[in-house]
């Protein structure tokens, strides 16, 4: 039984580093839904750089504030 739990378990990692290769493989949008200027968008602003470096895929900060 406990062979069997174990052979899941290591059946379960291998798949989820086998998917988890290749993410983000599309440029990454984030989505910020406050205005212009404001604390959350200087936030984003910032981070995008480094997200873009470390994914190494473009990361841009979209503004789509509700209406």
């Amino acid at each position: 039984m406990s062979t069997q739990i174990a052979l899941g378990f290591v059946f379960l990692l291998s798949v989820i580093l086998q998917v988890s290769q290749d993410y983000p493989s599309k440029p990454v949008r984030m989505i910020e839904p406050f205005g212009a200027g404001g604390g959350p968008d200087l936030i984003a602003r910032a981070i995008s750089p480094k997200l873009s470096e470390l994914w190494g895929q473009p990361s841009t900060p979209s503004i789509l504030p509700h209406k």
